[in-house]
């Protein structure tokens, strides 16, 4: 059994599945981070023309407020997941960013032993 596992979750049920491992692989007493990565790259205005390539970012004001919404939003359904589900000590993590990297980033920097995680797209 291992003493620290990490899942990324994205608020899908697709995602949760994952969860369903972490009893099965983490050693009672065991330390389990859940990472939640806010993706703004969907926070983006495109210009009208796309064949110019050229993108508007969203006034900062705009951002930042739909930002800080998703984060905390994020924050608090992973709260309850692990209140709900785990009896285990539960760190959670929850960055703006591009997921992969924030995943990799929340490993690294956790020391966990292995990332549980389900598919993307089935693929």
């Amino acid at each position: 059994m291992l003493n620290h596992l990490l899942v990324p979750l994205d608020g899908s049920p697709l995602a949760e599945e994952s969860l369903s491992y972490v009893n099965q692989l983490l050693r009672p007493g065991g330390r389990l981070t859940l990472v939640m990565a806010v993706d703004l790259s969907g926070m983006l205005a495109y210009d009208m023309y796309p064949i110019t390539g050229i993108r508007a970012e969203v006034p900062d004001g705009q951002t930042m407020y739909g930002a800080d919404k998703l984060v905390a939003q994020a924050r608090t359904y992973a709260e309850k997941i692990a209140k709900d589900r785990f009896q285990y000590d539960v760190h959670i993590v929850v960055e703006t960013g591009e997921p992969a990297t924030l995943i990799l980033k929340a490993a690294h920097e956790s020391h966990t032993e292995a990332i549980v995680m389900s598919t993307h797209g089935r693929s």
